[in-house]
């Protein structure tokens, strides 16, 4: 059983509650990336193939180690996809760095879509004294992309949304109620109200959301507050170019140049 307990309902949800924290998984040099990884897997209910609790194997007590072949299925087990072409790698994905970062690899998490020439990656010991102090807790730090050799997809993150609730038969029944009573006005122009009353309700029951309420613009957010959501990872604004694209939409483009600046201080520390 895991000495640390974390919610792991989503890659949003295990970010936030992780973010600036120190994790120390297996006892052994302070917290290190791989503890970053392994507290993932110690989260999981299931078993070792010997019927020990779960947790990240590795190979020569390196991060890399946890791709070797010799390992790889063992830590996939049946809660993840493994991912050997790096060019599939989607935020949220662990992934795993070769020699290019170093004798020992190096292992966390893709904190956007795999892209070049580096990848924003969220782990453990990505600055400061090795394993020890403040500076290695939980940050975004980016790397190069050409270091990566894998990753494992937890397969709770990526599972598709549950099908939407059937239309209730009393809406069914409200809508044809309220068609009959537009057919036996043929010579009568029908109230707007009614009519929208029908539209809305013929769009609930097709699956789409209703129009929203006229004259109420939701109130827009600051640099700092749209920064913020976007380094914690919350809201819908994505990543890489889809990301540019949405905050220009939202405020214009100095608007998104002011933010991306914002998030080189953050990455930055500052």
């Amino acid at each position: 059983m895991s000495k640390y307990t974390v919610n792991i309902s989503s890659y949003d949800a295990f970010r936030k509650d992780t973010f600036g924290k120190l994790f120390d998984t297996d006892n052994a040099y302070g917290s290190q990336c791989f503890d970053a990884a392994d507290l993932l897997w110690r989260q999981l209910k299931t078993t070792q193939p010997d019927g020990s609790p779960r947790r990240l194997r590795a190979t020569g007590g390196a991060a890399m180690g946890a791709w070797d072949v010799s390992v790889r299925a063992t830590n996939a087990g049946t809660e993840f996809d493994i991912i050997a072409d790096v060019t599939k790698i989607k935020r949220g994905d662990v992934i795993v760095f070769g020699t290019k970062l170093g004798a020992y690899g190096h292992i966390g998490f893709a904190d956007e879509d795999y892209k070049t020439p580096a990848i924003s990656t969220y782990s453990q010991n990505q600055g400061g004294t090795n394993g020890v102090g403040q500076a290695a807790a939980f940050t975004v730090r980016s790397y190069t992309s050409a270091g990566l050799i894998g990753a494992f997809r937890f397969k709770a993150w990526n599972a598709p949304p549950p099908p939407p609730n059937p239309p209730s038969p009393s809406r069914m029944d409200d809508a044809l109620e309220m068609l009959k009573q537009l057919a036996k006005m043929p010579n009568t122009a029908p109230p707007d109200s009614t009519i929208g009353d029908v539209l809305e309700i013929l769009k609930e029951l097709a699956g789409m959301k209703p129009s929203p309420a006229p004259n109420q613009p939701e109130p827009k957010k600051t640099v700092e507050q749209v920064a913020q959501e976007i380094w914690r990872g919350q809201g819908d604004w994505g990543t890489g170019e889809v990301r540019k694209q949405k905050l220009i939409a939202y405020g214009g483009e100095q608007f998104q140049k002011d933010v991306q600046a914002r998030l080189n201080q953050l990455a930055a520390g500052k």
